[in-house]
């Protein structure tokens, strides 16, 4: 699996990384066969939203702290962090298409707030 297009996040840098930022944070497992499948398409969405929003990992096996400060209970699991407060979470894995739809909207309501 390339992971060299995201940030990994840990617990030395989580926080940091999502201040002032829209970030989409990935929380998976090596030994998670949906996660992997689901990396293939975290690219696609980087590119599509690549001015909008960050994408970054977080393998929660490394990082139990921050799984579970962030109740994540199922994997994959991705959060949608604005200025590290969560605005929509995804469990399981997501269909490309709706997790574009569900993103936009989410970033359409950011715009619309500002």
């Amino acid at each position: 699996m390339n992971q060299s297009n995201f940030q990994e996040l840990n617990y030395l840098n989580f926080e940091a990384a999502m201040a002032g930022k829209i970030m989409l944070i990935d929380f998976w497992a090596e030994w998670c066969h949906p996660c992997k499948t689901q990396h293939l398409m975290l690219s696609e969405i980087h590119q599509h939203f690549r001015e909008q929003l960050e994408v970054a990992l977080l393998n929660v096996d490394d990082n139990k702290l921050i799984a579970n400060q962030h109740s994540v209970r199922n994997l994959p699991t991705l959060i949608l962090f604005r200025d590290g407060n969560e605005i929509r979470r995804f469990i399981g894995l997501q269909n490309k298409e709706q997790l574009i739809h569900h993103i936009n909207a989410q970033l359409n309501k950011i715009q619309q707030n500002d």
